[in-house]
């Protein structure tokens, strides 16, 4: 379960990784962006499907303890949170492929959106205030 509860984050930072590699490739960089906000997208509803069957699920990341690690928890109002993320983040997406114009994609957009989406992923499933103000 603690697999399923760090995807929503650890899918827009590798989407990200993959379209900074791309930079020069703005088919593929909409290509990847598409495709990691779909993939978000899928996770956040596997994550409310899970925290509604099972209740809510907590893990630490690095199996530090609290105090010095992060603490990502998923309730029901987290869960929801993340998936309208995701929807948002979708909706974004697919906005942004007709919208933008060449020059301001070529300033990193889709890799900065991915980043949008990890931080705010993060920030409604992390456990603790302090780590919710590192993830703002």
């Amino acid at each position: 379960m603690s697999a399923l509860l760090t995807l929503p984050v650890v899918i827009p930072l590798l989407t990200a990784c993959a379209a900074l590699s791309t930079w020069r490739s703005r088919i593929a960089q909409r290509c990847l962006s598409l495709a990691g906000s779909m993939a978000l997208l899928v996770v956040a509803v596997l994550l409310l499907i899970t925290v509604r069957r099972e209740g809510v699920i907590a893990t630490q990341l690095g199996s530090w303890p609290a105090p010095f690690g992060i603490t990502f928890v998923a309730d029901h109002l987290s869960a929801v949170m993340v998936l309208l993320g995701a929807i948002s983040g979708m909706a974004m997406c697919v906005f942004s492929l007709g919208s933008i114009d060449r020059r301001r994609e070529a300033y990193f957009y889709h890799p900065l959106m991915q980043t949008l989406l990890m931080g705010v992923s993060g920030a409604f499933l992390t456990g603790d205030i302090f780590n919710l103000y590192v993830w703002f």
